[in-house]
């Protein structure tokens, strides 16, 4: 947590966070992936290891997305209509486009390049256009020479019978493999208010497309939350809306704990620095802001004891990150990290500090901690059960 604008014990010391390096996995749609990470001030990179098969496929995934892996968006392309030019008619529905995404473009010394083919589209029912097909006209025009803006209102204007001459060129097929895997990771940060100063990626001209810039800013970190590990190698984190999730596995618990560790750290420290900007426009709304952070959180029961625990067999179930903050005069529960001043002052749940007891605590391996709170509210006594990841998280 962050405590009054300082994160309380251990280093937040940029040389003790910045430039982290090394191998991992990521899940994607139920399919790990190697991955180089490298962990930056107030951001994690992630890029697709050249040798980017899978390692191992899994009947679930973190995000619930389809079991189809990101590879499906590929098929084989026959060996005699390589590097050979074609005419393909595509003949558009009356509430569709062609159903196709490019890239490329002159200003990007590439040629107009199909990039994804959306099935059961126009273009996926010719079955005769491929990703990886340079597209050389559009109805007679010329695109050989097209900026990416050009092309993309050539296609527009197209009409609902569209004629496309295409050359597949199999030398960008991996390129945009790894494109569609990546593609998958991570998420865009919103601007505002918790974002005043925006994340430090590298710039546009420095970005890679076979790498993702996931930031961390109010991020929440977790071990064993949604995805169950015994061998204690993964690492999940979410974003501050809570939709997106991204999971790391590393080669052992110990590499994973030095991982947890620091991406624990850059995010105290990136939550921090926000909230310092953030704390003259919170305190009219809510007084001073002591603590904030993510910890997990059961769903509230009826038959959650005030002695600690559920009569649940399993106590890996239920938990869901919640970004708890604490003021002067309330505790208070979110779903998602507020971003804004209205977001901050809608919590899920909100219980005065005068009215609340710690009803139980229970230590857990590895520096977790699970704590039930006791509070009285109009509506009659209220028992939250919340866990932490790390000793930083309760100080």
């Amino acid at each position: 947590m962050v405590e009054n604008g300082a994160s309380s014990g251990g280093s937040d010391s940029p040389s003790a966070t910045c430039s982290r390096s090394g191998l991992l996995e990521t899940l994607v749609r139920g399919v790990w992936y190697r991955v180089h990470c490298t962990l930056e001030e107030d951001y994690l990179s992630v890029c697709l290891d050249d040798g980017y098969d899978a390692t191992t496929t899994l009947n679930g995934t973190l995000n619930n997305n389809n079991v189809e892996t990101p590879n499906s968006d590929f098929t084989e392309v026959p060996e005699a209509i390589a590097n050979q030019k074609r005419l393909v008619q595509v003949v558009k529905s009356d509430n569709n486009g062609l159903g196709i995404s490019i890239k490329g473009g002159i200003e990007n010394n590439m040629p107009i390049l199909i990039s994804k083919i959306f099935k059961g589209m126009a273009a996926d029912l010719t079955e005769q256009l491929y990703v990886g097909d340079a597209i050389l006209s559009v109805n007679g025009e010329d695109l050989k020479d097209a900026t990416h803006e050009e092309a993309v209102k050539a296609l527009k204007r197209a009409g609902k019978m569209v004629q496309l001459e295409v050359k597949y060129l199999r030398e960008v097929t991996p390129y945009f493999r790894k494109a569609s895997i990546i593609s998958e990771v991570g998420w865009e940060l919103q601007r505002g208010f918790m974002a005043d100063v925006p994340p430090s990626p590298p710039s546009p001209r420095r970005r890679r497309a076979d790498t993702r810039y996931v930031p961390l800013l109010m991020a929440c970190i977790a071990k064993n939350l949604r995805h169950r590990d015994p061998e204690e190698r993964t690492i999940e984190i979410y974003s501050p809306d809570g939709v997106h999730a991204l999971a790391l596995r590393a080669s052992s618990a110990q590499g994973a704990t030095g991982w947890h560790r620091a991406l624990h750290a850059a995010v105290r420290r990136a939550a921090r620095a926000a909230l310092a900007r953030a704390r003259p426009r919170l305190r009219p709304l809510l007084g001073d802001v002591r603590y904030a952070g993510w910890l997990a959180r059961r769903p509230p029961q009826d038959h959650m004891s005030a002695s600690g625990g559920s009569d649940s067999s399993d106590e890996a179930d239920g938990w869901q990150p919640t970004f708890v903050a604490i003021t002067d005069r309330e505790i208070r529960l979110y779903e998602a990290a507020p971003w804004s001043g209205e977001a901050w002052c809608a919590p899920a749940e909100c219980f005065g500090l005068a009215a609340t007891r710690l009803a139980w605590w229970r230590r857990a391996a590895g520096g977790a901690a699970a704590l039930g709170l006791r509070a009285g509210t109009p509506a009659g006594l209220a028992v939250r059960a919340l866990r932490a990841d790390t000793p930083h998280d309760l100080a």
